[in-house]
Parts: structure tokens; C-alpha cells; sequence
């Protein structure tokens, strides 16, 4: 809503520019402006800051940073084991520029395999990317989930109690 107001006010406009990888955000005001009027989104700017922090978030739930945090904050060394992400299983869920960068940035871990997951079918140079509607069928077989989707009315919900139930212990 916010992201759409001011666009009902723009009469002479001729190029809307978003700063995000997406559009949805802006998809409701788009009725409102003059027919012809050029919609450009950010693609290519936030792919390997996302990818990165994608990848880092990773490394830290399997790690156990959070816990070395809170332990540190109470002067405590939680030692212990901590999975590695080599030789895991990983679905990326949103194979678009960004999930493709998150790829990129997994392919010196050693992962076992990397599952790709879009909004439909298809094949790249790197091998399939499956329907999102296999994604039941695909997540007890993954290690690690990274959800690199836009949230709009077709991702909204899409993790949930079936989803996370679906998913390895």
C-alpha cells in the first residue's frame, strides 16, 4: 500500500524504477498510472549481497552460532559438534537470479546435492528446476531449505505445518 500510494498522483510519469529484485510490492498501484508506462525493477543489484547473507545464515544455524552468542552473553563455552554443510542435501525454493547466486555461493561447501525449486519446470545448464508443486515430495529428502521467494499471494502460507512436518528432524 505504501509503495502504491503515490503512484494514482503521477500523471506524467514515464518510468517507474523499484529498488528491489521484485515488483510486488508495487503491483497494486500499477492500475493507477498512465498506459505505457515503463516498469523496471532492480534485477541484478541484490543478487550477491542476498546470496551471501543466504549462505551465512546457513553456516550459522549449522554451526551454532546463535547458541555461542547467548552462551557468550552468560560467559559460557558451549562446545560441541556441529554439522558441517559439506555433504548435505539442499533445496533452493525461488530458482530466479537470486537462487541461481545462492548456487553459486554453495558450490565450494561440498554440499551432496542442490535441489532447485521455482514456480514451474524447466531445465538450465545446471540441471532441473522443479515445480513448486513437488516441493512435498522433494523436502524429506533435504538437509537444508533456503526460501529465496518473493511474498505474494502464491507464497503466502507456503511454509506452514505440512511444510515443516514434510521436512527432515
Amino acid at each position: 500500500e505504501v509503495a502504491g500510494r503515490p503512484l494514482g498522483g503521477m500523471n506524467a510519469v514515464q518510468v517507474v524504477q523499484t529498488l528491489s529484485a521484485g515488483i510486488d510490492h508495487v503491483e497494486p498501484g500499477l492500475g493507477l498510472l498512465p498506459a505505457g508506462v515503463r516498469l523496471c525493477n532492480a534485477k541484478g543489484v541484490h543478487e550477491a549481497s542476498t546470496a551471501e547473507l543466504a549462505l551465512a545464515l546457513v553456516l550459522a544455524s549449522l554451526r551454532g552460532f546463535p547458541g555461542f552468542t547467548h552462551g557468550q552473553d552468560k560467559e559460557e563455552w558451549r562446545s560441541g559438534f556441529y554439522p558441517a554443510l559439506a555433504d548435505k542435501s539442499v533445496l533452493v525454493v525461488g530458482y530466479g537470479s537470486i537462487g541461481a547466486a545462492i548456487e553459486d555461493r554453495l558450490e565450494p561447501f561440498e554440499c551432496a546435492r542442490v535441489v532447485r525449486v521455482a514456480r514451474s519446470a524447466r531445465t538450465t545448464a545446471r540441471g532441473p528446476v522443479h515445480a513448486i508443486e513437488e516441493l512435498p515430495a522433494l523436502l524429506p529428502d533435504a538437509d537444508v531449505v533456503i526460501l529465496s521467494t518473493p511474498l505474494n499471494p502464491s507464497t503466502q502460507g507456503l511454509v506452514g505445518p505440512r511444510f515443516l512436518a514434510a521436512m527432515r528432524d
